[in-house]
């Protein structure tokens, strides 16, 4: 996300925090499968063109994943009383 390009991840774990479905990529539905990667990636790439994905990628890890972000989510939490 950070060069700009969209990712297709599973809908668990980390993904769930980092990606905006839709947004920023795609998540792939569970139950996981050879379909739903199928359709997510059809999906992808019928809209990717016509978005503004490529945008929002990379202004979502700057607003939440720089060194800028980190340093000012680390000053709230440590001047937390």
């Amino acid at each position: 996300m950070a060069a700009g390009v969209p990712v297709i991840a599973m809908a668990s774990g980390g993904p769930l925090e980092t990606v905006k479905n839709g947004e920023t990529g795609y998540l792939i539905p569970e139950p996981f499968g050879k379909i739903e990667l199928a359709k997510t990636i059809a999906k992808f790439i019928e809209e990717f063109k016509q978005s503004e994905m490529a945008n929002n990628c990379a202004k979502h890890v700057a607003n939440n994943f720089s060194f800028e972000a980190f340093t000012s989510q680390l000053e709230t939490i440590v001047s937390q009383p």
